[in-house]
């Protein structure tokens, strides 16, 4: 018995390529697993979670003090949506939603490492197998493998017939042996190479500051306070009850059209307070709407209704130059509305005479009272506390219209009839605030001048808007003038019209009215008035025209005519035979 010699086993070069490639699959999705546990552990704000529905907790109010004087939420408060009453429901709340689809990725993991294992260990065996084949063996699994290779060749041929045209085109791009075999080299180092470590995790296109919901296009941003208004403007609950609400007005007292709603509206002492409460994930979001119809009311006057919604979605931080408080200012990205948050005092003042603002606006807008004064839009109360991002405000912000929306002011100037302490070096930075010595300086150079009727209407706007903020108790306004000299125009608007005249202010009049060192620089608002109409007539002049030199001759005449009766009714007066 002549014993044969066993060679050892060679596999062909396409099973050592299977072989290759199913062992890098497998090490990729065991890494690939492995990171995707870590993400999750380190992380769960990245993950995207199932969008919930807003679901607001409304509350009305009917005065304004219960509105203003109720407690904040805390943050034991929790805002949650009641609970489903169908079986198979998703969970109403996102928290259950995270908790719900981390255990199925977990039991996804699970089930995908069973199955890579129960892979391998078959593979294993199945190789275990042809150890200590002798040659036919060999022989046969070399013919059976390419066997296998000319069906699956033949099968492809079959599948896809190539065109004349494209027979033509592979015969050009057919490549060399040599270079085939350095392609297949670069195939199997770039898999070996770009282990699962090396992809890049996607980003998440929101980040912890941003909150959806699935029943709004709005984005609620952190730090951007203005979308949790336009988010509580956009509801659905906040339209049907201001519809409830208008309807009802039209019902009371009907006849006049849209028009005469609007006005009666406006002119209610009375207004309705809305409060939102909105929760996502860790974040309690509220929302106070402060006089919802009135507001409502003037902005549709005013042609504003439609925009509002999509102009505060967006908003930034706005530094504006020249002001002395604290307040924060932002701007919304389209340059439509200011936003100023105001403190606690300014909103009791502002939430006081509101009404008469009301009145004021329905003067204006529908009977052609003149008046500069920036129009308000809107008023309300932003509270966002998110304990993972730590953000924890309180504001209640007011919205303004932007005097210079859709202009490119060459000079602005902050103007209050004031010579103590009011001027700045000027540094010809853009949107830079003068103010009132600044004023003269320019005029002396370069005076101001408006045609005759342009100088009457702002000479009726000024004494109107005074006369109205004084009877408020109002003081320390300003008038902002721009220059825009591209179109030969002046801006002119009434800002910070808020400010009331308080004990303190009283205390340091008084206090400076008797020191005797220092003048006061705070006064009343019967003086402020009158020393802001003064002011503001000198800074702005009216052109002469073709009839200035008949309109000066008349007035002399007027004024002598006046002199001369006041005499004879003077010597009238001392004549004894008169007197007897």
């Amino acid at each position: 018995m002549i014993p044969r010699s066993i060679t050892s086993r060679k596999d062909s070069h396409v099973s050592s390529l299977a072989k290759h490639f199913e062992q890098l699959s497998r090490e990729f999705e065991k890494e690939r697993l492995r990171e995707r546990r870590q993400r999750f552990s380190k992380s769960r704000q990245s993950r995207a979670y199932p969008m919930a529905a807003a679901k607001p907790i409304v509350e009305v109010y009917n005065n304004v003090r219960e509105a203003v004087e109720e407690r904040d939420p805390s943050d034991e408060d929790v805002l949650m949506a009641p609970p489903p009453t169908e079986t198979g429901e998703p969970p109403a709340t996102v928290d259950q939603m995270a908790q719900m689809e981390d255990s199925q990725i977990s039991m996804e993991g699970v089930r995908t490492e069973d199955t890579t294992a129960d892979n391998t260990e078959t593979e294993e065996n199945t190789l275990d197998s042809h150890v200590g084949s002798d040659t036919e063996g060999e022989a046969a699994r070399t013919e059976t493998d390419q066997r296998s290779i000319e069906d699956v060749l033949r099968s492809t041929e079959d599948h896809h017939k190539l065109t004349p045209t494209e027979t033509q085109l592979d015969l050009k791009l057919d490549l060399p042996k040599h270079e085939k075999t350095s392609l297949m080299k670069m195939l199997t180092n770039f898999w070996a190479e770009r282990s699962a470590s090396g992809w890049k995790a996607l980003e998440y296109p929101l980040n912890t500051y941003d909150h959806i919901f699935a029943d709004s296009d709005i984005i609620v941003r952190e730090d951007e306070p203005s979308s949790l208004i336009a988010f509580a403007l956009g509801s659905e609950d906040y339209k049907a009850k201001l519809e409830g609400i208008t309807n009802g007005t039209a019902a009371s007292d009907p006849g006049g059209g849209e028009q005469a709603e609007i006005q009666r509206t406006m002119n209610r002492t009375t207004g309705t307070h809305l409060k939102y409460q909105f929760q996502e994930g860790s974040a309690k979001m509220l929302c106070k709407v402060f006089y919802a119809e009135q507001f409502d009311a003037v902005r549709r006057q005013c042609g504003v209704s439609e925009r509002i919604v999509e102009s505060l979605s967006r908003c930034l931080k706005w530094d504006s130059k020249g002001g002395k408080t604290k307040s924060v200012f932002l701007k919304t990205l389209d340059d439509r509305f200011v936003l100023k948050s105001l403190p606690p005092g300014e909103t009791q003042t502002f939430l006081r005479f509101a009404p008469a603002y009301f009145r004021l606006m329905s003067e204006c807008l529908f009977h052609d009272l003149p008046s500069v004064i920036a129009k308000m839009l809107g008023f309300y109360q932003i509270v966002i506390k998110n304990p993972l991002t730590g953000v924890d405000f309180n504001w209640y912000l007011i919205v303004m219209e932007n005097l210079f929306y859709d202009r490119s002011p060459t000079r602005i100037f902050d103007l209050k009839g004031s010579m103590r302490n009011r001027r700045i070096q000027s540094t010809g930075e853009q949107n830079e605030v003068l103010l009132d010595e600044n004023m003269v300086e320019f005029i002396y150079e370069s005076p101001l001048f408006s045609r005759e009727h342009s100088k009457k209407l702002l000479r009726a706007s000024v004494w109107n808007d005074t006369l109205f903020l004084s009877r408020q108790n109002v003081m320390d306004y300003s008038l902002m003038i721009a220059i825009d000299e591209n179109r030969k125009e002046l801006v002119v608007g009434i800002i910070d019209c808020i400010r009331t005249y308080t004990w303190d202010k009283k205390l340091e009049f008084w206090f400076k009215d008797r020191g005797g060192r220092t003048r006061p620089t705070v006064t009343s608002p019967r003086d402020y008035k009158n020393r802001f109409r003064e002011a503001m007539g000198r800074y702005v002049l009216q052109a002469p025209n073709c009839w200035h030199q008949f309109h000066a001759a008349r007035l002399e005449t007027k004024a002598l005519r006046i002199e001369n009766e006041k005499e004879a009714d003077a010597d009238m007066s001392t004549d004894p035979a008169v007197v007897s």
